[in-house]
C-alpha cells in the first residue's frame, strides 16, 4: 500500500500540471473507472473529487448524441489492438454547455494483450493546432517518464528497464532501444536488454560482444568524454561505419548510463527506417531517460530502503534539468536543491531561505508584478510564470506542498524553462493576427477584437457600430 501511495504521488507530480485534462481509465463491469484526472477537469465545473469517488464517470460527461458512435469507435479500435489513436465528440459541462473536444488515447496492455487501461488527454478544439501538438508531445513524454518513475517502486529490475525501453521506443517510433553494459575491462561491451520495432531484427541475434577499439571506436571516445554520441542520417563515423552497416543502423542517439559515479554501458536509439536528424528536446529528453535508467541500476544494488529511497529521488531530480529545490514548511529553509539549481544559484543555497530565490514561494503572499499567475492559487499549490534576471530565463514556476522522503512536509518548488515556448508562443500569434507584408492587424484580429467588443458592449450597455 505503501508503495502504491508513492506511485500515486509521483505521478500526480507528473501530470498534475499539464495543460490539458488528463484521465487514467479503465473499462469495468459498472462503467469506466477513473483511476486517474487531473485538476484541469475544474475548467469544465468538475472536481477530482467526484470522479475518483465514482459520483461522475467519463461518459457521463459525453454528449448524449455521440455516446453510441464512440462506444463503437473505442471497441473497433481495442479489437483491431491500435493502441494510439484519437477521438471527436462533444462533453457537457457542469453548467450544461455542449464543447467539442479531441481526445487521445493510448491503451496499456497486460501480458496477455488485453487492455487493462488508457491513457486520455482532453483538448478543447478551440485551441490552436500548435498549441494541440506541444501540448500532445509534452504528455507523451510525461506518460513514458511517469512509467519510469512508478517502476523505481518495484524490485524488480528487470520490469523497471523493460517499461522504460518499451514505452521510450514506441514513443520515439524508432528502430531498435538496446542497452549496452561494459565488460570489468571496459574494453568490450553486450547487450543485455533490448526493444525492437516491428519487422526490425534483433541486434542480439547479430552480435554477442562488442568491441570498443575495432567496432565503435568513436562510440568509445565520446562515452569516455561527454558521455553523449548523436549520429544524424548521412553523418556515420568512419571507422564505426562497418558496425553500423552490418546492424543496417542510419542514425543513432547514443547516451552513457553509470552505476555509483562509475560507467554501466551506455544506451542506444537505432534507427534503421527512419532518416532522423536529432532536434535538441528530443535529445535533452532521450539523456533524462538514461539518467533514469542510471537510477534504476542504482536502486537495484541498494540494501537500506529508506536510502534508497532518499538516493532515487535526488538521483531523479538531480538529472532532470529544470530547477528544483525543496523548503522546510516551518523554517522556509531549502533543505534540497537539485544540481541544476545548484549549478544556476550557488551551492551554498542549503539552509538559505526559499524566498531569497523566488518571492513568490514560501508563503510570501501575492508575487510582484514580475509574476503572472496561470492558475489562481490555492490550499498551498500555484503555479506563476516569472522571468528571471539571474538566468536570463522565462520560467514556469509550480510550488506545491507534499510529504518529504523522511515524512515531513515540505514546499517542492519546480522551475521549467518556457523562454523557447514563450517566445514561439509570442511569434505563432503575431503571424496570426499581423499581415507579413505591412504588419498591420488583419481580419483574425479584427474578428477577435470586434468579439471582444461585443461582449463589453453585452455587460456595460453601451452601443457601437462597424465602419466597413
Amino acid at each position: 500500500m505503501k508503495t502504491q501511495n508513492r506511485a500515486n504521488q509521483d505521478l500526480e507530480e507528473i501530470l498534475e500540471h499539464v495543460p490539458a485534462v488528463v484521465f487514467r481509465l479503465s473499462k469495468e463491469e459498472n462503467g469506466w473507472r477513473t483511476w486517474y484526472v487531473n485538476n484541469t477537469i475544474t475548467t469544465y465545473g468538475y472536481t477530482t473529487t467526484e470522479f475518483m469517488d465514482g459520483a461522475i464517470q467519463w461518459f457521463d460527461i459525453v454528449h448524449p448524441d455521440d455516446k453510441t458512435v464512440l462506444v463503437q469507435t473505442i471497441n473497433d479500435y481495442e479489437s483491431r489492438k491500435i493502441d494510439e489513436f484519437r477521438l471527436y465528440y462533444r462533453i457537457i459541462t457542469k453548467s450544461g454547455d455542449s464543447v467539442p473536444i479531441t481526445e487521445y488515447n493510448t491503451a496499456n496492455r497486460d501480458s496477455n494483450g488485453q487492455v487493462y487501461c488508457y491513457d486520455t488527454v482532453i483538448l478543447s478544439n478551440s485551441q490552436s493546432e500548435s498549441g494541440q501538438l506541444l501540448i500532445k508531445d509534452y504528455y507523451k513524454q510525461q506518460l513514458v517518464l511517469n512509467d519510469i518513475l512508478m517502476s523505481l517502486h518495484d524490485s524488480d529490475l528487470d520490469n523497471a528497464i523493460r517499461i522504460t525501453l518499451d514505452r521510450t521506443g514506441v514513443y520515439l517510433d524508432t528502430s531498435r532501444v538496446l542497452l549496452f553494459k561494459d565488460a570489468p575491462d571496459k574494453k568490450t561491451c553486450r547487450v543485455v536488454y533490448e526493444w525492437c520495432n516491428k519487422g526490425i531484427p534483433s541486434y542480439k541475434a547479430m552480435n554477442d560482444v562488442i568491441s570498443y577499439t575495432t567496432d565503435i571506436p568513436e562510440v568509445y571516445k565520446a562515452m569516455e568524454s561527454t558521455g553523449v554520441m548523436l549520429v544524424n542520417y548521412s553523418e556515420i563515423p568512419e571507422n564505426s561505419a562497418g558496425e553500423f552497416e552490418k546492424e543496417e543502423v542510419i542514425a543513432a542517439a547514443i547516451f552513457a548510463v553509470y552505476l555509483y559515479g562509475q560507467r554501466y554501458g551506455f544506451i542506444c536509439f537505432d534507427d534503421c527506417i527512419i532518416k532522423r536528424k536529432w532536434d535538441q528536446d528530443t535529445a535533452r529528453f532521450l539523456k533524462n531517460i538514461s539518467n533514469l535508467i542510471s537510477t534504476v541500476l542504482v536502486r537495484q544494488r541498494a540494501a537500506d530502503q529508506l536510502e534508497v529511497s532518499r538516493k532515487t529521488c535526488e538521483a531523479v531530480l538531480d538529472n532532470i534539468d529544470s530547477y528544483i529545490f525543496a523548503e522546510h514548511l516551518g523554517s522556509g529553509e531549502i533543505i534540497f536543491a537539485n544540481r541544476a539549481f545548484r549549478q544556476a544559484f550557488g551551492t551554498d543555497c542549503i539552509g538559505k531561505p526559499g524566498m531569497d530565490y523566488f518571492p513568490a514561494a514560501s508563503g510570501a503572499g501575492n508575487p510582484s508584478p514580475a509574476y503572472s499567475f496561470i492558475n489562481k492559487p490555492s490550499s498551498g499549490n500555484k503555479i506563476y510564470e516569472t522571468y528571471c534576471g539571474k538566468t536570463d530565463e522565462w520560467l514556469a514556476v509550480d510550488e506545491e506542498i507534499i510529504p518529504w522522503i523522511d515524512g515531513q512536509m515540505v514546499r517542492l518548488v519546480t522551475c521549467y524553462d518556457m523562454t523557447a515556448k514563450k517566445l514561439y508562443a509570442d511569434a505563432i500569434e503575431r503571424q496570426a493576427f499581423l499581415d507579413h507584408l505591412t504588419g498591420l492587424p488583419n481580419r483574425f484580429r479584427c474578428d477577435v477584437d470586434l468579439q471582444e467588443a461585443m461582449e463589453q458592449s453585452a455587460i456595460s450597455g453601451k452601443s457601437g457600430c462597424v465602419f466597413l
